[in-house]
């Protein structure tokens, strides 16, 4: 199994402590020595976000998140 994790952050609250950043670093290093970490990338605040949507031939730009 593999998996694909998000993880959403933002500045708006205090930095994380050495330890939450070793435990991070712990769970990152676990998965991908498992050989089930796809990639890892920060995302950005739901607010800054945008929703690209292309079916039907459609090309639909809307900010914002996707409620």
């Amino acid at each position: 199994m593999k998996f694909l994790l998000s993880v959403i952050d933002s500045m708006e609250r205090m930095p994380h402590s050495q330890e939450e950043r070793q435990a991070i670093d712990d769970f990152n290093e676990k998965l991908e020595n498992a050989g089930q970490r796809l990639m890892a990338v920060g995302i950005d605040s739901p607010s800054k976000s945008a929703v690209f949507d292309f079916r039907n031939g459609s090309e639909k730009v809307t900010d914002g998140p996707l409620i």
